[in-house]
């Protein structure tokens, strides 16, 4: 058995296994697929502007994009 399992996807990322079980131990990095560790992140801000249409997103900072393009953008902005 591995010790930890990493699943994703398009609409989320999550990560299991005896290593996290332990709340008061700090996470390895592998756990931070999508974004970076607190103590890693940024000071600056980062604002997006999102369109919707009808209560559905149809575009990301002026550029309209599918539904699964604008999770892929999403998830590529952390």
């Amino acid at each position: 058995d591995a010790p930890f399992s990493v699943d994703a996807n398009l609409l989320h990322s999550s990560s299991e296994g005896k290593v996290l079980e332990d709340p008061w131990s700090e996470p390895p990095e592998f756990v931070h697929q999508r974004t970076v560790s607190p103590m890693d992140a940024p000071d600056a801000v980062t604002e997006i502007e999102i369109e919707f249409l009808k209560g559905d997103p149809i575009a990301l900072n002026g550029k309209k994009l599918s539904p699964a393009s604008m999770l892929a953008a999403l998830n590529d902005l952390g």
